[in-house]
Formats: structure tokens, C-alpha cells, sequence
């Protein structure tokens, strides 16, 4: 992520849609589909509607909401230190041997490396109807990008103990159009 841009908090308060396929090479090999042919340079959407325990998470300390998430709520910092862009260590620890970034932190349990997938475009909108919650809406070429890292969380993400996902969908989304070549029209060469 560009240091300098200003991402959206989702209604936690954190900042979100830091990690992911941001340049060129990277949204090549983890973001657009390659083939077959009628497909390539489209790419897989999963859509997830959740709910939020808004004041369960509230009541946390500042400190335990970071412990959830990994990163610091002012700023995106991971907890083990660097800049909003770091990546972080997962290997640092406090002098009495705990983990900065703790075993159960949603930035360890959905980081693409230690779950061993590919980068995926993500991002959470806020939604407040018929209760508070996120759309959750990712961009892969391989839907094991994110069944992956939904497995690896569910296992022991802190974050999902407040969160319960009410609708879920997936989409082939089709490469793009131009005056050219009319939406779909690789499908039916």
C-alpha cells in the first residue's frame, strides 16, 4: 500500500484493504485469470455479507483490539513495528517471550505467505442494514487464494469471534470490454 494514501476504517475502526496485489506484476500473478482463453484476464469474486459484535469489540481495551487485529488501530502499523507497508515479523517477541503480534492475530492467521496462497484484492464496506457488519469482497484467479485462508482462520483467527458471515457467493467475473469486443464476447469465439 502507498504510504501516502488514505485507506477507509471499516467499523472497528482499523484500516483496511492494506495487503494485496498492488503492482503490476503482482496483480498478474495473484489477481487476473490466465486462462482458458474465453476467461483470461478476468478474474474470481467471493462476496461475503457479515455481521458485527460491534459492542463486544468496543468493550476491548485499545491495546486487546490490536492484539485482534495485529496492527495498530491509529495508524496500520503492524505490531511488530515498521510502517503501515511493512510486512510483519512474525518471529519478533516483547523481552519475556511473547509474541508481538500474537498466534491468534487476523494479520497472521490471513497472511497470504504463512497460509502459503497467492495476494488477493480485498476490501470490507460497512453496511449497517439489517445490522451492523461488512461486505466483504475479494478478487483472486484462483479460489483457493481465498478458501485457504478462510480454512487457515477459521482454525483461530481472534477477529471472527466477532464477526458472523449471514450470505456468501462467488462470481467468474469476465474480462473486460472496449468499443472493440462487446462484455462476454470471448465466450463465444
Amino acid at each position: 500500500m502507498d504510504q501516502g494514501l488514505t485507506a477507509p476504517r471499516n467499523l472497528l475502526g482499523f484500516i483496511d484493504g492494506i495487503v494485496g496485489p498492488h503492482t503490476t506484476a503482482e496483480k498478474q500473478q495473484d489477481l487476473w485469470l490466465a486462462g482458458p482463453s474465453p476467461v483470461a484476464g478476468g478474474t474470481i469474486a467471493v462476496v461475503r455479507r457479515m455481521e458485527l459484535d460491534l459492542p463486544r469489540f468496543a468493550a476491548l481495551s485499545v491495546a486487546d483490539q490490536e492484539a485482534v487485529f495485529g496492527r495498530r488501530r491509529a495508524t496500520g502499523i503492524p505490531l511488530s513495528g515498521g510502517s503501515i507497508a511493512s510486512d510483519p515479523d512474525f518471529g519478533a517477541k516483547t523481552p519475556d517471550g511473547r509474541y508481538l503480534i500474537p498466534a491468534d492475530a487476523h494479520i497472521r492467521r490471513a497472511d497470504a505467505e504463512v497460509v502459503g496462497v497467492g495476494l488477493m484484492l480485498r476490501r470490507s464496506y460497512s453496511t449497517d442494514e439489517p445490522t451492523p457488519g461488512l461486505l466483504f469482497i475479494s478478487f483472486q484467479n484462483d479460489i483457493r487464494t481465498f478458501t485457504n485462508t478462510l480454512t487457515h482462520m477459521d482454525t483461530s483467527d481472534a477477529l471472527l469471534q466477532f464477526t458472523s458471515t449471514t450470505a456468501s457467493a462467488t462470481f467468474l467475473i469476465l474480462p473486460g470490454f472496449d468499443q472493440q469486443r462487446l462484455l462476454g464476447a470471448t465466450l463465444f469465439h
